[in-house]
């Protein structure tokens, strides 16, 4: 573009207030803090298991007609950003990149062996009571999308909470939508737990035997040495 255009006519007022402007677009939101200095963040964690109630297929292999039985999951992510906001590791975009990490476990039944996925977070949207967050796969590198919704327990909203996984296009993307069509669905046993702006410290859970997430947000996978942190 020729420049000389830029400046043909407008007061040096207007050129200042939109170059001004555009310079805020590129500044991310920061998280806000309390009276004792203690920041405001979004977080998303959980572990559990869901059911594949959306029917038969699988989101990362259509051809298999054996479909998934149930998702076994455990997560933890979490972003110094306040609000309704994309934290993304994404090193060509102006965004605070989150932290976590994910395990999965894909189960098929019928005697066909488990599909598992784990790997750190690399994108997290919280909006409310729903996140969208990616991780990147460690042993193939595939992108891998969570989108959960925290409905809290069925007795509060009539619904319980819900999973849904599915190949992601990118690995710092985290539309909430993209799994709609996926696999997944009611979370029958474990807790998820979203939060939006919150200066409250991670919501600790655990099953006892193979996932444990403290008020740090620290992911901890059972091993044959005891449980072991995963970042």
């Amino acid at each position: 573009m020729d420049t000389k255009y830029l400046s043909v006519g407008l007061p040096a007022r207007l050129v200042v207030i939109a170059a001004l402007a555009l310079v805020a677009l590129a500044v991310p939101r920061v998280a806000r803090a309390d009276s004792n200095g203690n920041a405001a963040y979004n977080f998303a964690v959980g572990g559990g298991l869901a059911t594949n109630n959306l029917g038969t297929a699988d989101a990362f292999n259509p051809s298999d007609q054996s479909g998934i039985g149930a998702i076994k999951f455990a997560f933890s992510a979490h972003c110094q950003v306040a609000g309704p906001a994309t934290c993304t590791a994404d090193p060509t975009i102006l965004a605070p990149a989150p932290t976590g990490h994910v395990v999965l476990t894909l189960e098929y039944g019928g005697g066909a062996p488990d599909t598992k996925f784990q790997g750190p977070v690399t994108c997290l949207n919280v909006e409310g009571n729903s996140a969208g967050i990616t991780f990147v796969d460690e042993t193939t590198g595939q992108p891998v999308s969570i989108t959960t919704v925290d409905n809290g327990t069925s007795a509060q909203v009539g619904a319980p909470s819900a999973l849904y996984v599915g190949p992601s296009p990118s690995p710092y993307t985290c539309d909430q939508f993209t799994n709609l069509y996926g696999s997944g669905g009611f979370v029958i046993k474990g807790n998820v737990v979203v939060n939006e702006g919150s200066f409250l410290p991670c919501t600790p859970m655990t099953d006892n035997t193979t996932y444990m997430i403290d008020s740090n947000c620290n992911l901890y996978v059972m091993t044959p040495n005891g449980w072991q942190v995963v970042q």
